[in-house]
């Protein structure tokens, strides 16, 4: 759901070993291994793309094989070639719906109403019903993945010169939520520490 873990990847395996994708598929996470999918077979919807420089047919070959493996399992995948590009699509959308709707404590399809409507009808896919992933993670008391969201948009920004006060806003406030939720619910928070080291 959003960007950093590929270069963390690389620092153990080559960049012709690793793939990429995203993927909006509504679940709902009890805890670590314990899911549940919404939707129906057509709900969901992948985009898988190498991360080498150089994609050689060996490479293609990997991709080609894990596209049928995802085709199989019915997230009807796609592949691209632009990999910044493919992540970069994610981290805009989860900027606006994942976080804006933790924030506000919403379904995807409270937002429907606003200009978000345009998001979710072009991605044809979100579940109305669905609390998004942020969300569930923060009312289980478990870190978000917000700083590989706006975060890195913040990050980009920050970078090339440039400050994106919205995303900075939002990430900062997103931690507060999290730290407001831990003080209000400590045994919840308890738990989900102990459920991520049970899990290790």
């Amino acid at each position: 759901n959003g960007y950093g873990h590929f270069e963390k990847l690389n620092e153990y395996f080559s960049k012709d070993r690793i793939y990429g994708g995203t993927a909006l598929i509504g679940a709902y996470v009890y805890g670590p291994g314990d899911f549940n999918f919404t939707g129906g077979a057509r709900a969901k919807a992948m985009i898988l793309c190498a991360y080498a420089d150089d994609v050689t047919d060996e490479v293609r070959k990997h991709e080609q094989a894990l596209y049928e493996d995802f085709a199989t399992a019915t997230l009807n995948p796609t592949i691209v070639d632009n990999f910044i590009g493919m992540c970069m699509a994610k981290i805009v959308f989860n900027s606006v719906l994942n976080t804006l709707c933790t924030m506000y404590q919403i379904r995807f399809g409270e937002f429907r109403e606003t200009e978000v409507e345009t998001i979710l009808h072009t991605a044809g896919v979100a579940h109305p019903l669905h609390y998004p992933s942020m969300y569930q993670d923060l009312t289980k008391g478990r870190p978000t993945e917000v700083d590989y969201i706006n975060g890195y948009i913040a990050k980009v920004g920050r970078d090339n010169g440039y400050v994106c006060k919205l995303h900075e806003f939002l990430t900062r406030e997103v931690h507060l939520a999290e730290q407001a939720f831990a003080i209000h619910n400590p045994d919840i928070v308890k738990q989900a520490e102990a459920d991520a080291e049970a899990s290790k």
